[in-house]
């Protein structure tokens, strides 16, 4: 049928396992013919299909592109699955030469496999997310089409719980000009554009560590934007205006650092070493104020602001004030005497203790130092013009008028 020798598997250069399959894609004057061989190793030969042998024409020299992938997913002579593990090998310049024989016809094809991806494996912080742009993974080969489907948004996913992905078969999306992108927070993203003479490249294996604000390594955080780079937010100088319960505070973000406001605000506390300082936020604003009630009187306070972007968090010099003596209210604060208490007394209102000189006549005066019912004088006899509206309180009567006796009526019949 025909024989072809691709020498010893390139995985671990021993002999090729028994079944294995190459595909191959003859070019042979204007025709092309995608087949495929199966290796047997009791025979330690290749056998090609048939059909696709006899579409060649005898003794007719041809090329041949080869392709192998180790840990394929669900082969057939249609599709070949490629999942995140699959090795591609492959040599797309062997040579064919076909001969016909009496009962028999014979391809000799010649070439030598090699990795057409590079082995990748990335690093970082376990469980952290990670999306990577500017690498591609094949997911399918199409036999009859003699073509690859490509995934360019193939490295997304999540870092193992041991601090490392899966190993993953890539290849640059531009090999001329690579260029790694990776996902950061707001509109920042991490690029990477150099790399060591292994990375990256057919057949490498290696991996790359994923960057943090905290180590960046070779990587660069730019603003995805306009592609410069992202530098800490820059912040004024507070002002604070207080009272004896209050402050209001006020800055401004300057410079944005050619990134976004993730969060600003303040920090206040009452130790001069912002020791578990109070956290007064303003959103994403860079334009920073807030009122911040309930504080101590005569009390120094210390305030700085904050503002977080994607490359970091800047903090403000600390501010000190000190808030003022709570105002006592005198006299003055009221139009008159009557609306007025000191606070020296038990008056639990908020009046002034009324006085004698607070009334215009005595009759309206009771002296009562805070025990009588009323604030009216005793009222006596000559409050009265005659003595029968009178009462004095000495009998047990409790109005304040007098007993009413049978003269104060004109007959008997009106007097019980």
């Amino acid at each position: 049928m025909g024989r072809s020798d691709f020498g010893t598997d390139t995985r671990a250069g021993t002999q090729w396992e028994d079944k294995a399959r190459v595909y191959l894609q003859f070019t042979v004057g204007t025709a092309r013919v995608a087949t495929w061989a199966d290796y047997h190793a009791d025979a330690d030969e290749w056998e090609i299909d048939a059909d696709a042998a006899a579409r060649l024409t005898s003794q007719t020299a041809a090329t041949c592109e080869i392709y192998y992938f180790a840990f394929a997913e669900s082969p057939s002579t249609q599709r070949v699955g490629i999942g995140t593990g699959t090795i591609i090998y492959a040599d797309d310049a062997a040579s064919c030469t076909i001969y016909d024989e009496t009962d028999e016809r014979f391809i000799v094809v010649s070439g030598s496999l090699a990795p057409l991806t590079c082995r990748l494996r990335l690093v970082g912080t376990p469980n952290r997310e990670y999306s990577l742009s500017g690498l591609m993974r094949y997911t399918a080969y199409h036999v009859t089409a003699n073509s690859f489907t490509a995934n360019t948004n193939v490295l997304t996913g999540t870092i193992g719980s041991s601090g490392s992905s899966e190993y993953l078969y890539v290849l640059p999306e531009d090999a001329d000009n690579l260029r790694l992108t990776l996902a950061a927070e707001g509109v920042a993203v991490y690029v990477r554009t150099a790399f060591t003479g292994t990375e990256l490249q057919a057949g490498a294996s290696g991996y790359l560590t994923l960057p943090t604000l905290e180590n960046m390594g070779r990587w660069q955080l730019v603003n995805k934007n306009n592609g410069r780079e992202i530098s800490l937010p820059i912040l004024s100088t507070v002002t604070a205006t207080a009272n004896s319960y209050a402050v209001r505070l006020q800055a401004t973000v300057t410079n944005l650092g050619n990134g976004s406001i993730l969060e600003a605000g303040f920090l206040l506390s009452e130790s001069e070493t912002m020791t578990n300082p109070r956290t007064i936020s303003c959103g994403t604003s860079s334009t920073l104020s807030q009122e911040v009630t309930g504080l101590k009187a005569v009390q120094t306070y210390y305030v700085r602001c904050y503002a977080r972007n994607e490359r970091g968090i800047t903090y403000g010099d600390i501010l000190s004030f000190e808030t003022p003596e709570k105002e006592a209210v005198g006299l003055e604060d009221f139009g008159d005497d009557e609306s007025w208490d000191d606070g020296s007394g038990d008056n639990p209102s908020g009046q002034s203790t009324v006085t004698q000189e607070d009334y215009g006549d005595d009759e309206s005066w009771d002296e009562t130092n805070g025990e009588g019912p009323s604030v009216q004088n005793d009222v006596t006899q000559e409050d009265y013009g005659d003595d029968e509206q009178w009462d004095d309180g000495s009998d047990d009567k409790s109005t304040g008028q007098n007993s009413v006796t049978q003269e104060d009526y004109a007959d008997d019949e009106d007097w019980n």
